[in-house]
C-alpha cells in the first residue's frame, strides 16, 4: 500500500478516534455530574444540617445537573432528578402560595420531558402523581398519570407505599377509578411488604382500614396489638 493511500485511511480513522476519545470524556463527566447530583439528593433527605447549608447543597445539585446537560445532552434521568429537587425545594424551602405553586408546576414539567424520552418508566409516573397531588391538582393528567404508574409498576415496593400513602391522606380528592387502582395497590402490597403498609396505616390513623381488608388477614394479631377488634 502506498504512503498516500496509508495516510487517507489512517488520518480519518485517528481523526474517529479523537471523536470518540473526547465524546466518552464528555460523557464520563456528565455522568460523574448527575452522579453528584444524585448523592446531593440523598444528603437533603437525610440531612438536619441548617437551611443556609440545605439551600447551598440544593444549588450545588442544580449546578452539576446543568452542567450534566451541558456535557452529555438531554436525558431522562437528569429531567427525572431535576424533577426530585425541585420538588423537595418546594415542600421544604419555600411558602405555601405562589411560590410553592411554581416550584410544583416546574418539578412536574421535568417529569413530564423524562417521560416523553422514557414512557415505560413507572417511577417518573409515580413522581408526577405525587407533585400534583402536592400542588392540589387531581386532574385528566393526574388520573392519567396514576393509571400508568399503576400499569407500569404494579409491584414496585417503594411505588406502592407512594401511592397508598397518597390515598391515605388524599382518598376524598381521588376519583372512584382511581381509588380502586390504588386499592390493587394496596392489595398487593399486603402480601409483599405487610409491616411497611400496617406501619403507614398507623402513622396516617387508617389502622382500621387496612385490618378491616379481607387480605390482611394475616396481620389479624399486630392489628388487635394495635387495638383494633374485628367487628361484630
Amino acid at each position: 500500500m502506498r504512503k498516500d493511500d496509508r495516510l487517507k485511511i489512517g488520518i480519518p480513522l485517528v481523526i474517529a478516534l479523537v471523536a470518540l476519545a473526547v465524546y466518552s470524556l464528555a460523557w464520563g463527566l456528565a455522568s460523574l455530574d448527575f452522579w453528584r447530583a444524585t448523592q446531593i439528593m440523598a444528603q437533603l433527605d437525610s440531612d438536619e444540617a441548617p437551611i443556609e447549608a440545605k439551600r447551598e447543597l440544593l444549588a450545588r445539585g442544580m449546578q452539576h445537573l446543568d452542567n450534566a446537560q451541558r456535557l452529555g445532552g438531554d436525558h431522562p434521568d437528569l429531567f427525572g432528578q431535576r424533577g426530585q429537587l425541585l420538588f423537595w425545594q418546594a415542600l421544604h424551602l419555600s411558602q405555601a402560595g405562589k411560590d410553592r405553586s411554581a416550584l410544583l408546576s416546574q418539578a412536574s414539567e421535568q417529569y413530564r420531558k423524562a417521560l416523553a424520552m422514557r414512557p415505560l418508566w413507572p417511577y417518573f409516573w409515580a413522581n408526577l402523581v405525587v407533585a400534583k397531588a402536592e400542588w392540589g391538582i387531581f386532574d385528566l393528567e393526574f388520573r392519567k398519570a396514576l393509571r400508568r404508574t399503576v400499569e407500569t409498576g404494579p409491584w414496585e415496593p417503594r411505588i406502592q407505599l407512594q401511592l397508598i400513602r397518597l390515598d391515605f391522606i388524599e382518598q376524598h380528592r381521588l376519583d372512584p377509578q382511581s381509588r380502586e387502582h390504588i386499592d390493587g395497590m394496596l392489595i398487593r402490597a399486603l402480601q409483599t411488604q405487610p409491616a411497611a403498609v400496617l406501619g403507614l396505616a398507623v402513622d396516617l390513623g387508617k389502622v382500621p382500614r387496612v385490618c378491616g381488608m379481607s387480605e390482611a388477614e394475616h396481620l389479624i394479631q399486630q392489628c388487635e396489638g394495635l387495638g383494633w377488634s374485628r367487628p361484630e
